[in-house]
């Protein structure tokens, strides 16, 4: 085996860096300038020795590179990093091969500092607008470099953004972390506002009520929006009133606002129907042989102040009674009536003809104090005042007065109140009453 060389390293500034020495073991050199150093070593005296290998590495006794120089004792080794420190030893090599063991292990400290990491390059192109609503994906996280490593975005994949101009960023780890450092840059976005349309809704009420409360449905929400969602809610109105007449009525939306959407409106319509009117004809009755009264009606259904009078074709009256019609009932029909605001329905009313009540008179001079009422169908009740607890004769006559000719009808005894009541049931035709007091 070869004995190692031995050697030094010395830089041209005219300073010598010697490597310490084995015992008797020839040493190794070395000088240097700016990134690259030359070392020299003494020649081994062994005449076998035809060749030398120096080694270096930037840890002790930790070699990664190795130069093959041949048979010459010195080798210039360049391209150092600044700031480096590097260690050198050298081998002796025979004709056969052989190496022998390391030599003399020596250092140097290139000048200057060590560069760090460089920056990895990183191309992220011009992103395209976007409309709110729309996730962010790969359309807008593309950037790409040539050197490996992972991407990180903020915001991240799936975020919905606010209209308006955003900006992104992500950050680059290399994935050589010993060549290159992490870097983050960014890149604009403009977001642009959704379209949104609010419509009024349509609805109605009937004549004369109260305005129904206005709404509206929206077309365009995305990312989960509503109504809430507006900055502005939007403000329905409508030309029409709770008076207003039967008709249709325009209802707006306006004044809205969102900076996510750009909002336009249609319009709605209030329908106003007409109200329900119910007119009834009123019942009433007549004697036998008298004229057909006059009919009348009842209105149920007028709103807005209205009245009869607020129609514009007042209802006919009929009944199929006449005077001569007998004793029975008669249909009374309302119809005809007009009025654009209502809706009319009719209730009929029924004529009575009644059997004709007796004509009477009271004896003025014997009984000025009763009196006489028809209760229909040929019967009078004959009432007076006199004395309390009294009893009185009532009498009746049918031919003309003065007479002599009383048919009594009976007695009747005055209340607590003086008061006294019969009721004569019989005929018909002129009678004349009277009351005595015994």
């Amino acid at each position: 085996m070869h004995k190692a060389p031995a050697f030094t390293m010395s830089r041209h500034v005219a300073r010598s860096i010697v490597a310490a020495l084995l015992a008797a073991a020839p040493f190794l050199s070395a000088s240097a300038w700016g990134q690259g150093v030359t070392l020299a070593w003494n020649p081994s005296t062994d005449p076998t020795v035809t060749g030398y290998k120096l080694y270096y590495g930037g840890a002790t006794q930790s070699y990664t590179n190795m130069v093959a120089v041949g048979s010459t004792t010195n080798a210039t080794i360049s391209g150092l990093l600044p700031g480096g420190e590097y260690f050198f030893a050298a081998t002796a090599i025979d004709g056969v091969g052989l190496e022998s063991a390391f030599s003399n292990e020596i250092s140097y400290q290139v000048p200057g500092e060590l560069p760090g990491p460089a920056l990895p390059p990183i191309t992220w192109p011009a992103l395209a607008d976007i409309v709110y609503g729309t996730a962010l994906g790969p359309g807008q996280l593309n950037a790409t470099s040539s050197v490996p490593g992972t991407f990180t975005y903020n915001p991240p994949a799936g975020t919905v953004l606010n209209a308006g101009s955003q900006v992104l960023s992500v950050t680059f780890n290399p994935t050589d972390t010993n060549s290159y450092a992490p870097v983050t840059t960014n890149a604009a976005l403009v977001v642009l506002p959704e379209a949104l349309t609010i419509t009024a809704a349509n609805t109605s009420k009937p004549y004369g009520a109260p305005l129904p409360p206005l709404t509206a449905s929206y077309s365009g929400f995305v990312n989960g929006d509503t109504a809430s969602s507006l900055t502005t809610p939007p403000a329905l109105a409508t030309t029409a009133t709770a008076a207003s007449p039967v008709g249709r009525y325009s209802i707006t939306a306006s004044g809205a606002a969102s900076p996510n959407y750009t909002i336009t409106y249609a319009g709605g319509t209030l329908t106003v129907n007409a109200a329900a009117l119910t007119i009834t004809a009123v019942s009433t009755n007549k004697l036998r042989g008298a004229p057909v009264p006059a009919l009348t009606a009842s209105y149920r259904g007028f709103v807005n102040g209205d009245t009869a009078s607020s129609l514009t074709t007042p209802p006919t009256l009929s009944t199929t009674a006449t005077a001569g019609s007998h004793v029975g009932t008669y249909p009374i029909t309302a119809s005809g009536a007009a009025s654009p605001n209502y809706t009319i329905s009719y209730v009929r009313g029924t004529l009575t003809v009644e059997k004709a009540a007796p004509k009477v008179r009271v004896d003025a001079g014997l009984s000025r104090n009763l009196a006489i009422t028809n209760l229909g169908n040929g019967s009078v009740a004959i009432g007076g005042e006199g004395i309390p607890g009294s009893t009185y004769i009532i009498q009746c006559a049918t031919n003309t007065l003065p007479t002599t000719n009383w048919l009594t009808l009976g007695t009747v005894t005055a209340d607590p109140s003086g008061a006294f009541v019969l009721v004569d049931t019989g005929g018909s035709g002129l009678r004349f009453y009277r009351a005595i007091y015994p």
